[in-house]
């Protein structure tokens, strides 16, 4: 690829377009599926490509499949420059030709490195870390299934039709409509105020616990043993205001699971998660 990559683990490989180590499949022609997490030969209409280490889309004759832009198009376009023209278009030091990339990178200061897919000189980033403009500093390297929000500085599930993202949950969960509101323990719409007693003055219900509770600050959870309002661990833990407790932040690729009260792998579009086998 003509850069300096990092070092994976034993059994792992580094994938340039995923930014990340991923495990080495020993099988040839075959690429490792974020999903499924298992190694797997290239679907219809895709070829190995050993340089990335991925499938990638056969092209028509006269094509030429471009990683970046994720399509075939002609060689055409792209064009070799002399060294003149390539300081003029990347100053100061130019750029080189990436022929498996098919993309000029451009010559950083010492100290960055060419990002290919934001075309810009960044500082380098750890493994399973990318740089990100708008936060101008390393993020997490979003697994399949998620996407990294800004606001909240981590990888969210990206949700399927008729669910939403709730920072309450931090998982997907339904849109409940008109006079509906979401349960917390079925996590399914139900008609507003059903099966939730009505709490004396000072006190809220807590549906994971079944009990009305004297109410807390926001952040914080009514410890029963003690029975004392106690703030969550911002280390370890994050406020559900609609569960009005301390839930566990989840790594990468999980999400809190209100069935269970763990983090656990978060169903993508056409899965969901199975508790009694604990896997999509």
């Amino acid at each position: 690829l003509g850069q300096c990559t990092p070092v994976c683990s034993e059994g792992e490989e580094y994938i340039f377009l995923k930014k990340d180590c991923r495990p080495q499949c020993s099988e040839t022609m075959q690429e490792y599926d974020e999903v499924t997490r298992s190694c797997v030969s290239c679907k219809s209409g895709t070829v190995f490509d050993a340089s990335l280490k991925i499938c990638v889309q056969v092209c028509d004759e006269g094509l030429e499949f471009f990683p970046l832009e994720d399509k075939c198009q002609s060689s055409e376009s792209l064009v070799d420059l002399t060294p003149n023209q390539l300081t003029e278009l990347y100053p100061p030091y130019g750029a080189t030709l990436n022929p498996n990339l098919k993309i000029y990178e451009a010559l950083c200061d010492p100290g960055l490195v060419f990002d290919a897919v934001l075309e810009l000189c960044v500082p380098p980033c750890d493994a399973g870390k990318e740089y990100n403009v708008e936060v101008a500093d390393c993020v997490d390297v979003c697994v399949g299934g998620f996407e990294y929000n800004i606001e909240l500085l981590s990888c969210i599930p990206i949700c399927t039709e008729n669910t939403t993202f709730s920072q309450d949950y931090f998982s997907c969960v339904p849109i409940c409509e008109g006079d509906m509101q979401l349960n917390s323990e079925t996590m399914m719409c139900e008609p507003t105020g059903r099966n939730t007693p009505e709490c004396m003055f000072g006190m809220t219900y807590y549906p994971t616990l079944e009990m009305c509770l004297p109410i807390c600050e926001e952040g914080e959870e009514y410890d029963i043993v003690n029975e004392q309002c106690t703030p969550c661990n911002p280390a370890t833990e994050r406020f559900s205001s609609g569960l009005k407790v301390c839930i566990p932040i989840c790594e990468s690729g999980l999400a809190y699971n209100v069935n269970n009260g763990v983090c656990d792998s978060i169903g993508v579009q056409g899965y969901e998660y199975n508790t009694a086998m604990a896997r999509c």
